[in-house]
């Protein structure tokens, strides 16, 4: 009988080390899930961070100076005020984009501000 518990205390013993090593395995996947995710989330970060930054510098040019926060603040509402109003949508300054270029007016000359608007969820 003793010849016939080895070869399964040997199987056991390998199955164990099959799962040690399945374990091992497990938390190297983990790890560099975790990895990639916290690369996912500073690239998102990133482009943020970019997109904010280009919105504060098209104002400033717009203006020609940079902007006070009580000045954006008013800025901000009077783009929600537009939006709501239904006189701005992106789709509409995409839709006008399509179309056939114009001569830039007095009345096109807000486009940039409406697009930060609605880009950034004020």
């Amino acid at each position: 009988m003793s010849e016939n518990a080895n070869p399964v205390s040997k199987r056991v013993a390998d199955m164990k080390a099959k799962r040690e090593r399945a374990k091992k395995r497990l938390e190297q996947y983990n790890e560099k899930i975790k990895r990639l995710e916290k690369q996912e989330a500073e690239e998102a970060r990133k482009r943020r961070t970019h997109l904010l930054i280009v919105c504060g510098a098209e104002i400033a040019a717009l203006y020609g100076n940079p902007l006070e926060e009580t000045e954006i603040h008013t800025l901000v509402n009077f783009l929600r005020e537009q939006q709501n109003a239904g006189i701005f949508t992106l789709r509409k300054t995409e839709e006008s984009a399509e179309e056939e270029p114009q001569e830039p007016t007095e009345e096109m000359n807000g486009s940039n501000e409406d697009i930060f608007g609605e880009l950034f969820g004020f």
